[in-house]
């Protein structure tokens, strides 16, 4: 019987330790918040989101967690808090609610380091912010916090530099070749790594316009073109075609426009070529993301600009018009 007893007690324990070894555990304070509620969600699952109920500006939490986790905690406002969880970590969250921004994270490694990341740059430009998630992505190859910084600030990011990508890819697959998320952005990866540069050339292109006009990449030589990628469903595209439209009145003889929409609907492509009067040559085969112009420019956004001179060689790309490619036409073309 004492024996059985024993055994019963081994297992207990051992069972015991296994939880606590997978458990992670997260403690929270924050001042100037009686109660309310706060929101937890994961990037393994951003469906599914754990209410954490705050009483007297305090509140915990708890989950068995077999494999590291970046969470998000989402406030009230909307805005966000990531922080990384391991199995066996004990995270404590401390802030004011009148100054979310300045909330500290710690209990592990990651989360003081990220914290100290977060509140050093919060203030700076994105590409400044680029810079300085290279730097640590650099320093710190095996973290958490560098795959999720990864992910933010080049994967995600509007301006991305196929090179850098794809050199802190192989940085980050290198020390950490058995990572799941890693692994699975090599499509995505590989894509990127072959987006159009500066220096470029523009790709070949050859179609016919509804009024059965050709154009291809061979009528342009000599002459400075802007290629403009589109769609009637974008919310910016009346704002955006009235800016270029201004900017090629002022200077009706210094570059060409090539426009190419990414509708489905010929009446939608129609409706803003009329509302938005577009008098230079427009174009669609309403393949969308499908279409071949696409896969060969490697568009990922739209809007999206392509700035080329007479040699067919692309001088800026851009999204926005008015901030990425108009100052480069009027220094390139020596414009007031």
């Amino acid at each position: 019987m004492k024996r059985f007893s024993l055994y019963i007690l081994i297992l207990f324990t051992l069972l015991s330790c296994e939880d606590s070894q997978s458990s992670f555990r997260l403690k929270g304070e924050f001042k100037h918040l009686e109660q309310g509620e706060f929101y937890l969600y994961t990037d393994r699952d951003i469906a599914k989101f754990d209410t954490l109920k705050i009483t007297n500006g305090r509140f915990t939490y708890e989950a068995n967690i077999d494999y590291d986790v970046t969470y998000h905690l989402l406030y009230p406002n909307f805005s966000e808090l990531t922080f990384f969880a391991s199995p066996g970590d004990k995270i404590k969250i401390k802030g004011d609610a009148r100054h979310l921004i300045g909330t500290e994270v710690t209990g592990s490694k990651d989360n003081e380091e990220y914290t100290a990341f977060r509140l050093g740059n919060q203030k700076k430009s994105e590409k400044e912010q680029q810079v300085a998630a290279a730097d640590f992505i650099k320093q710190h190859p095996t973290s958490q916090v560098s795959i999720y910084l990864f992910k933010q600030h080049f994967l995600l990011a509007q301006q991305r530099k196929p090179e850098i990508i794809k050199d802190l890819y192989r940085e980050l697959l290198t020390a950490q070749p058995q990572n799941a998320i890693l692994n699975g952005w090599k499509d995505q990866i590989t894509y990127f790594s072959e987006l159009l540069e500066v220096n470029d050339s523009l790709p070949n292109f050859s179609f016919s316009l509804e009024d059965s006009t050709n154009v291809k990449r061979k009528d342009y030589e000599g002459k400075y073109l802007l290629v403009n990628f589109w769609a009637s469903w974008d919310g910016n595209t009346t704002s955006m075609f009235y800016r270029i439209r201004k900017f090629r009145e002022q200077y009706p003889d210094k570059f060409e426009i090539l426009s190419i929409s990414l509708d489905v609907e010929k009446k939608n492509k129609k409706n803003v070529e009329k509302n938005c009067s577009i008098k230079w040559p427009s174009y669609s085969d309403y393949m969308a993301w499908n279409s071949p112009l696409v896969r060969d420019f490697r568009i990922t956004s739209v809007p999206c600009f392509f700035f080329v001179g007479p040699d067919l060689k692309i001088i800026a790309i851009g999204e926005d018009f008015t901030t990425d490619i108009q100052p480069v036409i009027k220094k390139t073309l020596n414009l007031k």
